[in-house]
C-alpha cells in the first residue's frame, strides 16, 4: 500500500513534468491511466512518450519557419521565350501558301541571367512548328540578355538554314508573366522547286 501510494505520487509529478514540456495538455491520454498498475513499465514509456512529443513538436516548429521564411523572403518571377521554325520551300525570303512549319525542328536558346549566370535551354518545335522555352526563378535571377538560335531540322526535304536565321540576341526588360517573340527561324530546301521559278 505504501509502494502504491508513493508511486502514485511519483506519477504525478511525472505528469506535471510532461504537461509543462508540452504545454497545454492537461489530462494523461486513457490509454496511460491505468499503467500505474504496471510500475516498472511506466519510467520507460513517459521517457519515450516525452521524447516522442517534443520531437514531433520540434519538427513542426522547424517546418513552419522554413515555409515562411520561404514564402515570405523570396519573390518569383517567371520569364516565357517562343517562336517558330518554318520551310521557306522556294527561297524567296518571305512566308507565303507553299511555305510550312517544321516539327521537330531544335531550338537552342542561351541567357545570361542578372546574377551573371548563364542557363542554356533546349527545345524542339511542335505540330505548328512553335517552341516555347520558360521558367521561374527569383526576381534576383531572372533573365538578362538571351540568345536563341537554331540548331536543326529533321525535315527531310527543308535542312538548310536560311539567310539571317543564325541566332537573334535580345534583352528580356519584361516583367513577370510576359513573354517574348523570337521572329521566325527559316530553312530552306536543297534545291528548289519548279513551280516556285
Amino acid at each position: 500500500m505504501c509502494y502504491e501510494a508513493s508511486y502514485t505520487t511519483e506519477i504525478e509529478r511525472e505528469r506535471e513534468r510532461v504537461i509543462s514540456q508540452i504545454g497545454g495538455l492537461r489530462t494523461i491520454p486513457a490509454a496511460m491511466s491505468n499503467v500505474h498498475k504496471n510500475p516498472p513499465f511506466w519510467p520507460n514509456i513517459s521517457g519515450f512518450v516525452i521524447g516522442l512529443l517534443a520531437s514531433e513538436r520540434r519538427k513542426l516548429v522547424m517546418a513552419l519557419l522554413l515555409f515562411a521564411i520561404l514564402v515570405s523572403g523570396v519573390k518569383s518571377w517567371t520569364g516565357e521565350i517562343h517562336g517558330r521554325v518554318v520551310c521557306d520551300v522556294c527561297g524567296d525570303s518571305s512566308i507565303g501558301p507553299e511555305d510550312h512549319v517544321l516539327e521537330g525542328a531544335e531550338v537552342a536558346v542561351l541567357c545570361i541571367t542578372k546574377s551573371g549566370e548563364v542557363l542554356n535551354y533546349q527545345a524542339f518545335t511542335n505540330a505548328k512548328g512553335a517552341y516555347t522555352v520558360a521558367e521561374t526563378m527569383p526576381e534576383s535571377d531572372r533573365w538578362d540578355a538571351c540568345l536563341a538560335r537554331p540548331i536543326s531540322s529533321f525535315h527531310e526535304h527543308c535542312t538548310h538554314l536560311g539567310n539571317g536565321s543564325a541566332g537573334v540576341k535580345f534583352n528580356y526588360n519584361h516583367p513577370s508573366g510576359y513573354s517574348h517573340t523570337v521572329r521566325p527561324f527559316v530553312y530552306r530546301p536543297i534545291n528548289a522547286p519548279t513551280y516556285c521559278m
